[in-house]
């Protein structure tokens, strides 16, 4: 027989899933579908700055970043720092696929910055042993990737990742791991899918890690001095 205690929680919770269908069936949820951009902070970023941050001291030399100039001023020690991406646009300094990054040199940079990119990629295993390839022996990669996510177009999206499935893949394209953790839980994952915000939530809610329920996947990498 349920306690009283197993009853009550039985009791919030179905009183939860009404209020629940009740704020969809009059289209206040999901309250945004841009990851709540219109109102403040997306809680995927959360974890990616911060993992970016835990890392600068690793970050020097000549640093790549895949994307947007969105990060430089995390990393001090980057003498250079260039940006790719698939289309011309200024401060792109490299126009490529990942995929296949022609005209890019290879075995040249010392740091590559890459997040939340290959949930875009139809093939992100043969951009990982791109990235290897044009990382300087001893280089280092720090990558994340979403697990929980709602689907962003840009202009493609086709997957999403667990902690042991991007490590196969970083470590499959001859990467030495260093560390492969995450950030989130099904608090923050389910909020952020239904359009909240970093700001929605305390510190201690956005710290909680469950493995269960990972947001991002965050992952150090470096090529080895010495290729095998």
């Amino acid at each position: 027989t349920k306690s009283l205690k197993d009853n009550f929680l039985f009791f919030l919770f179905w009183l939860y899933i009404q209020i629940h269908r009740y704020l969809h069936r009059i289209e206040v949820l999901p309250y945004s579908r841009h990851f709540g951009a219109e109102r403040g902070s997306p809680v995927g970023r959360y974890y990616v700055e911060k993992f970016l941050r835990s890392h600068a001291d690793d970050i020097a030399g000549h640093c790549l970043e895949f994307g947007q100039d969105r990060y430089r001023t995390y990393f001090p020690k980057a003498i250079e720092y260039d940006i790719t991406d698939v289309v011309e646009r200024p401060g792109v300094r490299y126009v490529c696929d990942i995929h296949d990054p022609v005209g890019m040199p290879r075995d040249h940079f010392d740091a590559i910055i890459c997040t939340q990119v290959f949930e875009h990629l139809a093939s992100p295993e043969k951009a990982a042993r791109s990235l290897y390839k044009l990382l300087a022996p001893g280089g280092v990669l720090l990558l994340t990737a979403p697990f929980i996510n709602q689907v962003h177009y840009d202009p493609t999206d086709f997957r999403r990742f667990t902690p042991d499935g991007l490590e196969m893949i970083i470590k499959e394209a001859g990467f030495d791991i260093e560390i492969v953790t995450f950030g989130g839980n099904a608090l923050v994952g389910t909020g952020s899918l239904l359009g909240m915000v970093q700001e929605d939530f305390t510190t201690h809610e956005l710290e909680i890690m469950d493995p269960v329920y990972p947001y991002n996947i965050l992952v150090k990498a470096k090529k080895p001095l010495h290729n095998a």
